[in-house]
């Protein structure tokens, strides 16, 4: 009796394959940040008002605080955040990414790179989202010029 020799698989070849079905993970990172606020109105909005109003508070104290003027204080402590929080996110999510699809990855046989694309994509959805924020926080910048 002869057995047919495996196929090696590299993670070269895991990742070249995630990449080159790039639609998947896509797909599935939308599909998860519309699933969060399937049931909201504002629906993933509801994390840019949050980082409005956060951005909005801390400029406000920490302008006062720092005496500066929020023209030129508030676009910084904006990119700050809203960096911080994509970065925090993504590390955050990257620890579990591949616990909190285990399900899948037991029934599906598709590449393991696809799970962290995805998270990163849903990441990135909702750093776009946020991005709206920051030409609001520069328009004093804009008119004083």
């Amino acid at each position: 009796m002869t057995r047919a020799p495996a196929q090696k698989i590299t993670a070269w070849n895991d990742v070249w394959d995630s990449i080159a079905n790039f639609q998947l993970p896509a797909l599935l990172g939308w599909q998860d940040v519309a699933q969060r606020y399937r049931r909201s109105k504002v629906g993933a909005f509801w994390l840019t008002i949050n980082m409005g109003v956060l951005i909005g508070a801390l400029g406000l104290v920490f302008g006062t605080i720092f005496n500066s003027p929020m023209s030129e204080f508030l676009p910084f402590i904006c990119v700050g955040l809203i960096v911080w929080g994509y970065y925090s996110q993504l590390v955050n999510e990257a620890c579990t990414c591949f616990i909190s699809s285990s399900d899948t990855m037991l029934q599906l046989p598709i590449p393991f790179f696809t799970y962290v694309l995805r998270t990163w994509w849903r990441n990135s959805i909702i750093l776009a989202h946020n991005l709206v924020i920051f030409p609001d926080c520069t328009i004093d910048i804009w008119e004083i010029r």
